[in-house]
């Protein structure tokens, strides 16, 4: 079966007894009932013929985004925030409920386009973000093309994308 022309995918975050946050899919509730903590749009990257590479958006919530400051073990400035301050507890750190919003919502739309049949994924990535260069990276994204000046940054004006890309394991039957 071939892949739909567009699936918009939609994530929240679900408190649970303990107090751990997870993204899971939003599932069928009442408007209201959910915090939307990042959406993602799935693609074909080509009609026809490449139809079989998905063409992947992702979007947190800016309040969900790490923002910076150094990770833990980060030399004399560990405890300390990107502007001097005290460091926030997650801010920053593996693990920490920011940095690991992004990754859980990228985690899922890996895992979407998989269970939809996709068998690779590529992204564009601004490079002048490298927190998020390095979390595409993680997850098995290669770099394989740079647009030159792609994309309009609000204060540092034309940077660069980059073309990530990962090939996506079989679909499980």
């Amino acid at each position: 079966m071939l892949p739909p022309p567009a699936e918009v995918l939609v994530m929240e975050e679900e408190v649970e007894a303990d107090g751990a946050a997870q993204v899971a899919q939003v599932a069928d509730r009442a408007p209201g009932a959910t915090t939307v903590v990042a959406t993602a749009l799935l693609t074909p990257s080509l009609p026809g013929l490449g139809n079989h590479v998905a063409q992947a958006m992702l979007l947190v919530d800016p309040k969900r985004i790490d923002q910076g400051g150094p990770r833990a073990g980060a030399g004399p400035y560990e405890d300390h925030g990107p502007y001097g301050g005290p460091a926030s507890p997650t801010r920053g750190r593996a693990g920490g409920h920011w940095e690991s919003v992004s990754r859980q919502a990228a985690e899922e739309m890996i895992d979407y386009a998989t269970d939809l049949g996709y068998q690779a994924m590529q992204v564009h990535v601004v490079a002048a973000n490298p927190k998020l260069v390095s979390l595409w990276r993680s997850l098995a994204f290669r770099q394989v093309g740079t647009l030159p000046a792609a994309y309009r940054h609000p204060w540092l004006g034309n940077v660069d994308l980059y073309v990530m890309y990962r090939f996506l394991p079989p679909r499980e039957r």
